[in-house]
């Protein structure tokens, strides 16, 4: 049976090989293929912290906006957000999908708004407001669906101060 395996194996990086290099012209050395792990399993569950379908005063078709709250600087926060735009989207295709992150955390914001790859361009938005041990926020200084909006000027618009 290992026999097996390793001829298989070696089967198929062959045919990974002539497949990029024939039909999609990539020019990849053959000997450099190594197979990757396909299986994915996902057994969990994932919420989202907050998606609505909500129509601005000033746009004439209603849009989706998700907002996830977070208090720690995640360095995979961009995927993350990159995952749950794909599972929002899979489950509701129409209108625009805009996505919020609202920092709470004690220490300065420090999370990447973008994933770049080969052929994906991705962002979200980020807003930095309190800690959760700080007395009040000043909520209504961030407006209601501010999704057009650059990050940097919802950052700026969302401060905090004690009541």
């Amino acid at each position: 049976m290992h026999s097996k395996d390793i001829t298989s194996k070696q089967l198929l990086k062959r045919m990974a090989a002539d497949l990029a290099n024939l039909l999609l012209k990539l020019d990849i050395d053959p000997d450099s293929v190594e197979l990757l792990e396909t299986q994915h399993q996902r057994v969990e569950e994932r919420r989202a912290d907050l998606v609505v379908r909500a129509l601005r005063r000033s746009e004439t078709e209603p849009g989706i906006l998700h907002i996830e709250i977070q208090n720690s600087n995640d360095p995979d926060m961009p995927l993350r957000m990159l995952r749950y735009y794909t599972d929002i989207r899979l489950q509701h295709r129409s209108g625009a999908l805009h996505q919020y992150l609202i920092y709470i955390g004690k220490q300065a914001l420090n999370i990447a708004d973008i994933w770049n790859d080969a052929k994906l361009n991705y962002g979200y938005h980020t807003s930095s407001t309190c800690a959760p041990s700080i007395a009040a926020c000043c909520w209504h200084k961030i407006p209601p669906m501010p999704w057009s909006w650059p990050s940097s000027a919802i950052s700026n618009n969302a401060r905090c101060r004690k009541w």
